[in-house]
């Protein structure tokens, strides 16, 4: 990933995080390292793929080079990371069981805090950056994005459109989005549906589209 190897730029280290480990589809959370029937289905030798470490993990310090390149001061220590919305979890608080979060971004995201997986093919499972703790939810890919393109699509400044909307009831009166911009992820894994808006009656407006 990205990270990764601006990290590698950074220390000249070869690695990588469980979580992040875990999106590539050839890591067995198990056993927390990478799945050999996995990356033998896709061809690859788990020998030639990075060490598997915590996120909190210092994994060094910045080289010569890349205090002159950087600017950094020489001694700095680079920790490993992780992804975007694992450590959004973990900056919202949610760092014990039960707790929620909700992310309304270009992607959405609900996720509740356990002490285990779920597997099941309508959810995505990763772990904490908190050791014991998952974070099992839904995705959607087009969340804040379906309303960019809507407004560049059809019209309007943001501010209108939230007005407008504000006067038609929760529900928008039957009128229903679907947001299937490119594909889901939740709770239908599947690249080829599509947006649609369904329910559309002759009594429903502008703002019933703007509120859907």
């Amino acid at each position: 990933m990205a990270k990764d190897y601006i990290r590698y730029l950074l220390t000249g280290t070869y690695c990588t995080d469980y979580i992040e480990a875990q999106g590539s589809m050839m890591f067995d959370y198990n056993t927390m390292t990478w799945s050999k029937e996995l990356c033998g289905i896709l061809g690859f030798e788990t020998d030639n793929l990075p060490d598997v470490i915590k996120p909190t993990d210092i994994v060094g310090k910045i080289t010569d080079k890349a205090v002159e390149e950087t600017g950094l001061c020489k001694g700095t220590k680079v920790i490993c990371g992780t992804t975007d919305t694992a450590l959004e979890v973990f900056a919202s608080g949610a760092i014990n069981k039960g707790q929620m979060t909700l992310k309304l971004a270009t992607a959405g995201r609900i996720c509740v805090i356990a002490e285990k997986a779920y597997p099941n093919q309508h959810l995505i499972n990763y772990s904490h950056v908190i050791d014991g703790l998952w974070y099992p939810g839904t995705a959607t890919k087009s969340c804040a994005a379906s309303y960019r393109w809507y407004r560049d699509t059809f019209g309007g400044e943001y501010a209108e459109l939230d007005r407008s909307a504000s006067n038609v009831p929760v529900g928008s009166e039957g009128l229903i989005y679907h947001p299937y911009l490119n594909g889901e992820l939740t709770p239908y894994a599947d690249p080829k549906l599509c947006a649609s808006f369904t329910g559309v009656r002759a009594g429903h407006t502008k703002a019933h589209f703007n509120r859907a």
